[in-house]
């Protein structure tokens, strides 16, 4: 059986204006401009695997699932295509509480991948003061690697930190 969209009233726009008005939604409910520019970035993603063209009337689980394929015959890691269908799920819910589809995409689980780490004699090096005549970039990255390893925030919040210390 193949899912079409149920159209009311938007059957001009294709899937890009339609995820417009979506956007125009999300911000107009207060989300972050951080999440906001995600959305973009994530559509920017799918849109080499998913023709963001194709009028939204017309779209397809079919289509959705061959985007899927797509995105892993060319290499993109499981979490990265989890992430985009997770947004793209977002967005199909939005949809259906506007009344525009009936069409979704289910959520992928993410796999947990296990990171290697460090070992004990690559932390001493990374954890090792400068000496005296270090230059500033490399003192600045002991402190940044420290900062890590004593309190584990991520590298985003640094740099926030960084920005706002900078201003």
């Amino acid at each position: 059986m193949r899912s079409k969209i149920v159209f009311r009233g938007q059957s001009e726009k294709n899937l890009k204006e339609v995820f417009e008005d979506f956007i125009t939604s999300q911000t107009a409910r207060g989300i972050s401009d951080i999440t906001i520019r995600s959305y973009r970035q994530h559509l920017h993603s799918i849109s080499k695997h998913l023709d963001i063209e194709t009028p939204f009337d017309e779209l397809t689980k079919r289509q959705l699932e061959e985007m899927i394929l797509s995105m892993r015959a060319n290499g993109l890691a499981h979490n990265s295509i989890a992430t985009y269908v997770r947004m793209l799920h977002t967005f199909f819910n939005w949809c259906n509480r506007e009344g525009l589809t009936t069409l979704n995409i289910e959520n992928i689980r993410e796999k947990e991948t296990i990171k290697e780490t460090y070992s004990d004699e690559e932390l001493e090096l990374l954890l090792k003061r400068p000496g005296k005549k270090a230059d500033f970039s490399e003192f600045r990255s002991w402190v940044i690697v420290n900062f890590f390893m004593n309190c584990g925030c991520r590298a985003a919040t640094v740099e926030t930190f960084r920005t706002v210390m900078l201003t």
